[in-house]
């Protein structure tokens, strides 16, 4: 299955450049140019990644829509991505409000792609984690009893 995006950019050129790098690179993309936009795609659509423009104009905030991923969608990860002239004052407050990173509007695509792909394989392995954590011990078939078949549980 391809990992699912949200691109969350209130200028649509920007959205439709990066739905097509990404939709080229393998992954299933989403597009919305609005805060309320975006609030609707997550209620009706599981998302892997997050990637939200820091000031979507008269249309929301970045930082209103990381503080909803946050309490609506734990564990989803976000990455900022500004034109903003100020990025260490960003970078600050977006990792404070649980971004995963900034980047740069101005520098290059793969930039950003590689954030992406590190940010998902770091997620997904927790992901494979949790279940792996969450699966009841194995059965020994001899006896029907649970952690019995040599597999240490912890």
């Amino acid at each position: 299955m391809k990992p699912r995006l949200l691109i969350v950019d209130d200028e649509q050129g920007v959205s439709e450049l990066l739905a097509l790098y990404f939709e080229h690179c393998g992954f299933e993309v989403a597009t919305a140019q609005s805060e309320s936009a975006a609030r609707f795609l997550l209620r009706h659509h599981p998302f892997d990644l997050v990637i939200v423009d820091w000031n979507l104009g008269g249309t929301g905030d970045g930082l209103d829509l990381l503080n909803h991923i946050q309490v609506m969608h734990p564990g989803l990860p976000a990455i900022v991505y500004t034109g903003a002239d100020d990025p260490e004052n960003l970078l600050a407050q977006a990792l404070a409000d649980k971004a995963e990173a900034v980047i740069r509007k101005n520098g290059p695509l793969a930039a950003l792609g590689g954030e992406v792909e590190r940010i998902l394989a770091r997620s997904q392995g927790r992901r494979r984690d949790e279940r792996f954590l969450a699966a009841p011990p194995p059965q020994d078939r001899r006896s029907g009893r649970a952690g019995s078949s040599g597999v240490a549980a912890r």
